[in-house]
């Protein structure tokens, strides 16, 4: 939801302030789900790389809907940005 926030977002000011906010917190979310698969998926490199994948593209992917979104209704951009 913070990509697609991000892809709503108009104002460069407010940009910048919301990639800065993930980016501080993007790291400790990555920690945490490398040692969480590191404890439940110790033997399963293809499981790993792939769900590391899917963790790697979630913002990105966000940020395409959030763009796709920019024309749509006020009411649009209202309800993703309460959600992110």
């Amino acid at each position: 939801f913070e990509g697609i926030a991000v892809g709503l977002l108009k104002d460069l000011k407010s940009l910048w302030t919301l990639v800065l906010a993930i980016s501080l917190h993007k790291w400790a979310e990555a920690i945490s789900l490398g040692i969480s698969m590191q404890k439940n998926f110790w033997n399963q490199t293809k499981i790993v790389v792939i769900l590391i994948g899917i963790f790697s593209l979630t913002t990105p992917v966000g940020v395409v809907i959030g763009i796709l979104l920019e024309d749509q209704s006020e009411i649009i951009e209202i309800i993703f940005m309460s959600l992110a």
